[in-house]
C-alpha cells in the first residue's frame, strides 16, 4: 500500500503572479518514504 498525504497546501494568486506552496509525505506500508516540498512561483510577462 502506499498512501499520500498533504500537510501544508498554501496558494497566492494576483493578476501578476503569485505562490503556489505544497507540503506532503508518502509512506509505504504504513512507513514514511518521503517527505517533499514543492514551490512553484508564478510571473507574467
Amino acid at each position: 500500500m502506499i498512501g499520500i498525504t498533504t500537510s501544508y497546501l498554501r496558494h497566492v494568486m494576483a493578476d501578476n503572479g503569485g505562490e503556489i506552496s505544497v507540503k506532503y509525505s508518502i509512506d509505504v506500508n504504513g512507513g514514511l518514504m518521503l517527505e517533499n516540498e514543492i514551490i512553484i512561483n508564478v510571473t507574467t510577462k
